[in-house]
Order: C-alpha cells, then structure tokens, then sequence
C-alpha cells in the first residue's frame, strides 16, 4: 500500500490527514483505518475525477488479485461517522466506473513535504465545471491571481451564503402534532360512542393524557431530529420515527384503562373488541405520522442545512430533477406529485371502507355520535396530510428560489 500523502486537506466541514490517518470534525478527532486513509488520500489528491474501480483497488491493496469493489464500499461506509454527512455525500459513487470526490478543496502541505516540493501547487483546488477547457494545462496548474473585481463578488457569494436564513417553521411544527395527537383522541372516543353513557366519563378524563403525551413526544421527536441534523450527528430519520411509534404505544396503553377488551361497536358483521379496534386505528395513525410528518420535516431541514453549508448546486440539482442530484445521505426524498397521488388513493380507500361500516351499523341513539367522530377522525387524518403536504411543497420552492440566487451570485463572482 503506498505512503498516504503528507499533507492535511480540508473540505466540507473536515480536516483529513492521510499520513496520520486521522479526520478533524467539529473540534473532535477520528481515526480511520489505514485503507481508507489510503483511499481517501488518492481522492482528495484527484478531486472531481472519476477514479476507477481497479487504480482504487490497486491502492487499498496493491498485492492482492482478489480484492472487489465491495471492500471500497466497506471502506467508505465505514468513514460516514468520521467524515459526518458533509464530507460522506461528497464521495460519489459512478455506477460501474469508480468514485469521485466533489468538493473544493483546501491542501496545506506539512513542513516536511513543504521543503520537498519544489513546486507549489495552489492551496484552493477547482471543484467540478470550474476548470475551463481553454488554456494549456501549464496555465492551469498556475496560482490564480484574482482581481479586486473578483475577490469583491467572491466576498459578496460567500456573505450571501453564509447569510442564508430560511423560516423556522414553528407554525407547522405545531399545527401538525397538534392534529396528529387529536387523531387519538377522536379514535379513543369515536371507540366508546356506543356505550358513551357508560364509558364516556372516563374516556373524556383520559384523553388530555392521551393528547398531551402524543402532542408533547411528538413535537420532541422533531426538535431532536432538526437539531441532530443541524449538528451533522442525524443521517436520517430513525429515531424521530422510534419515538413516534414508542408514543403510539403508550397511548394504546393509556386506552386500555378506558377500552374494554370485548366488542363496543353494534353492527351486522363482526366487530372488533374495543381495545383491538384502537389498535387498528392506531396502525393507521403511524405511516401516516412517519411518511407525512416525520420524514417530510427531515427532508426539509436537512436540504436547508446542505444549502447553508455551501452545496447548494446539488440541492438545486435535486429539486430540479437534475440527473445528478443526490438526497443527502439518509434522507428519502418525496416528491411532492408522489404524495399527492398517494394522498388520493387513501382518500379512495377510506371512503370505501367508510360506507362498508355504515352500511352495516345498528341503528341505535348513539349511532349519529359514532358518525361524527368518525367523520372526525377522518377529517383530521386527511387535514394532518394535505397540512404537511402543503408546507413541504412551500417549503421546497423556497429553497429552490435560495439556491437560484445563491447559483447566480457565484456564477457573476
């Protein structure tokens, strides 16, 4: 395996010394293994060059002849922790070809390699398209000398970036975990209609409970996510998720203390126990908050972070349609057309099931109750989707309308 180069590079948000096998991230340093090190020194050393398969594998293990390219995806999965999901998403894999690194680089030599080197290469290295095809490679390969012009634009680009603010979106944050812990609470009461005279008293002192610790873990859970991203520590969703389904079940919990595990509902077909029945709703009330909710807000704000931290071609890329954009690491993107055309196969769905249940249903006085919070809960399921869908596509289109402006700023600079 060759000597990893003497020289320390930083791009995205990390320092990475090959020689000492070492990456510098947010005032903490990890050690990485000596292939990888290897393999990082040859992409940093060749930024936006699509490096093939077999010179990489030449490079991680020069005297083997059975090395795959399964061992440089190990490698490199092996370095997202070190490398955080900046760095990480700058390592493109081409399919069938090799990986490239895109990024601009910073390259300081170290006193030992500086009194080496004869000639000194420039400190900033060019990142993808920024190279023109006029000019003799002597001339590239000369420091750039830029002029007051320039360097003011350039200022002005980097002022405008790091300037960057996008909404907090407090507003929706609350407004849909408010309506997701109210499908609880319509599901708890729509259970108990029938017998609303026997259990109604209990199950309306159960569900503040029951709203309060849906409301309050979901809205920690997305707190927790935004503020793993914006820290570089949260590459996807997981955990939001987790507590969305931890709280589930402690509201399916709490109902068990009002629900009866015996049939409430009268109709012509078979019913199911009360407690069971919640628990069907229950399932509903999860893909829905994961897909919706949950995912949707993590797309969100980990696009704003990518364009904060000065990638916001790729992000322009992506929502572009653009053949070479890429979702940061760990994040599912969704576009907004998906959602809609989900959302209406559900809304076909849910009528159908509907009309079955109420054509089967036993007249009774407490009939019309059950009607109307079971419309209830069918209007909040559907308005806690058509909430976020709306502000996901808002949000979006904001983000695009940065990215242009950050795009035009640094295409005039």
């Amino acid at each position: 395996m060759p000597e990893p180069s003497q020289a320390s590079y930083k791009y995205a948000d990390v320092v990475v010394t090959p020689s000492a096998r070492c990456v510098e991230r947010a005032g903490t340093t990890y050690q990485i293994k000596p292939q990888a090190a290897a393999l990082l020194a040859e992409l940093l050393e060749n930024p936006t060059e699509v490096i093939p398969y077999a010179r990489l594998l030449k490079v991680i293990a020069p005297e083997s002849a059975t090395a795959t390219t399964h061992q440089l995806h190990v490698l490199k999965n092996g370095m997202a922790d070190a490398l955080g999901a900046r760095a990480y998403s700058c390592i493109e894999a081409v399919p069938s070809k090799g990986y490239r690194l895109n990024a601009e680089i910073t390259k300081e030599l170290t006193p030992a390699a500086d009194a080496e080197a004869s000639d000194r290469t420039p400190d900033v290295l060019p990142s993808r398209g920024e190279t023109s095809a006029a000019g003799s490679a002597e001339e590239r390969e000369l420091p750039h000398t830029p002029t007051p012009e320039r360097t003011a634009r350039v200022e002005e680009t980097e002022r405008l970036r790091r300037g960057v603010r996008f909404g907090r979106h407090t507003a929706h944050v609350y407004s849909s975990c408010v309506i997701y812990a109210l499908l609880y609470v319509a599901a708890l009461l729509l259970e108990v209609a029938y017998r609303f005279e026997e259990l109604g008293a209990a199950a309306l002192k159960t569900t503040p409970l029951v709203f309060v610790c849906v409301f309050s873990a979901s809205l920690a859970g997305l707190v927790m996510d935004r503020r793993y991203l914006l820290r570089g520590r949260g590459q996807s969703p997981f955990y939001c998720g987790l507590v969305f389904a931890a709280t589930a079940l402690v509201a399916y919990w709490l109902a068990g203390y009002v629900l009866p595990s015996a049939p409430v509902t009268q109709a012509k077909i078979q019913t199911f126990p009360a407690h069971g029945a919640y628990l069907k709703s229950v399932c509903y009330f999860l893909p829905l908050g994961w897909v919706y909710v949950v995912n949707l807000f993590h797309t969100v704000i980990a696009l704003e972070h990518e364009v904060i931290s000065g990638w916001s071609k790729g992000v322009l890329s992506l929502l572009s349609g653009g053949r070479r954009g890429v979702a940061p690491p760990g994040t599912i993107y969704l576009k907004p057309r998906w959602l809609v055309i989900l959302l209406l196969g559900l809304f076909v769905l849910a009528l159908a099931m509907m009309a079955h249940l109420f054509d089967n249903l036993q007249p009774g006085e407490h009939m019309n109750l059950f009607t109307t919070f079971a419309f209830m809960r069918g209007a909040l399921y559907f308005a806690l989707a058509l909430e976020c869908l709306a502000w996901y596509s808002r949000a979006l289109n904001d983000i695009k309308l940065k990215c242009l402006e950050l795009t035009e700023a640094a295409t005039a600079s």
